[in-house]
């Protein structure tokens, strides 16, 4: 039968001899002895350093660390390092580190404070408004917009007005609101989407019977509005470019109500208007 390998060693302590699984060797006399007598002291190491302090008495040191008082006068307390606020300089303790604590003397209540951020954002909302061109906007709803837009779609492809020769593939549907000028109902009207934008106000005013002057220097020119909040065609594509891309950046959408108006100054291919005033026309 074999024999049972050997596991674990015997304290090597004169009046101990037990048998311990793990035991530990000692790095000074390098005896192993169990777990009960392996610090130098339970053994009595004979190889233990001479000056080696008890391990029930402090160690002997330097010099005291410097300790730091808070600065409060009804307060004791003091800390191993220096503790100042950020905003008076004061030197605190631990337990009086928060503004409020040490009544810091530059401290600012939250109320202040809150005003103080609410007439900042009001004086930057209002800076904000007085860099707009144009009267105020309403919010795009895009997919309202575009809803509206398929449905109503339906009924340009009826009734709508444009050059017969642009293939129905390339076709750009819009339901055009005409000048406030101008006293008349709204007409359906087709571009091409492949049409600079120039091009597409030319036509729409045509089909309308709208006095175009877009050609002489110093004129009202005419632009395209959107209906849903105002915006201008022109700001968002340049007069040469296709129209085609403001359907492909969902700008408009086929089928969409758009407002033919006039606009004079630097400011005509950006400058918007106000939709709701064309409420009644449409």
């Amino acid at each position: 039968m074999a024999e049972l390998p050997a596991i674990g060693r015997h304290c090597e302590k004169t009046d101990c001899h037990q048998l311990d699984f793990l035991p530990v060797k000692c790095a000074h006399c390098a005896l192993q002895f169990c777990r009960d007598h392996a610090f130098m002291e339970a053994h009595a190491c004979v190889q233990a350093p001479l000056n080696r302090p008890s391990p029930y008495e402090a160690p002997a040191c330097g010099p005291s660390a410097p300790l730091y008082p808070c600065s409060l006068v009804d307060c004791t307390n003091q800390e191993l390092v220096p503790i100042q606020c950020p905003d008076c300089q004061l030197q605190i303790c631990l337990k009086h580190r928060h503004a409020t604590d040490h009544g810091c003397s530059k401290y600012q209540a939250p109320q202040a404070t809150m005003v103080q951020t609410q007439a900042l954002v009001q004086g930057i909302l209002q800076n904000k408004a007085s860099t707009l061109t144009g009267p105020t906007r309403s919010p795009r709803n895009l997919k309202a917009q575009k809803l509206a837009a398929k449905v109503q779609l339906m009924k340009l492809k009826m009734k709508s007005q444009g050059v017969k020769s642009v293939p129905v593939e390339d076709r750009l549907h819009f339901k055009v609101i005409w000048p406030l000028a101008k006293s008349q109902p709204p007409v359906g009207v087709f571009v091409s989407q492949q049409w600079s934008l120039g091009r597409v106000i030319d036509a729409v005013a045509e089909v309308g019977g709208v006095d175009n002057q877009n050609n002489v220097d110093k004129a009202p020119k005419l632009r395209l509005f959107r209906f849903q909040d105002g915006t201008n065609l022109s700001s968002l594509l340049e007069l040469a470019q296709p129209v085609g891309e403001l359907l492909a950046q969902e700008h408009v959408f086929n089928g969409d109500t758009v407002i033919l108006e006039r606009k004079t100054g630097s400011d005509m291919d950006v400058e918007c208007i106000d939709p709701k005033a064309y409420l009644a026309h449409k």
